[in-house]
């Protein structure tokens, strides 16, 4: 993502959904780059490291920004891609629910 490219949305997926997650991004508590860090891509590499995204009502939230679907296709090509450098790969396991 950057915002000197394209119209300045910032765009996700997620389970073969597709997310316009802008109007979100000064509301995420990480802070909008955090966001920035996926944006384009997938989320299921970022959210293995912070499972807390997995709560059901963040799940729901997101449901808001669904603006379509990937083909089943495309889905499995930009899972395939989603990864993020585990920086916390020598932590402890995290709690879910914290």
């Amino acid at each position: 993502y950057s915002p000197d490219v394209g119209d300045g949305t910032v765009w996700v997926t997620w389970k073969g959904g597709v997310y316009d997650v802008t109007q979100f991004m000064d509301h995420h508590p990480g802070g909008s780059t955090r966001i920035e860090m996926v944006g384009g891509n997938d989320l299921s590499g970022y959210w293995k490291i912070y499972t807390l995204h997995f709560r059901e009502h963040i799940q729901e939230l997101l449901q808001k920004y669904r603006i379509g679907n990937l083909t089943a296709e495309d889905r499995a090509i930009i899972e395939a891609e989603s990864s993020l450098n585990n920086h916390y790969i020598t932590d402890p396991p995290r709690d879910p629910n914290v």
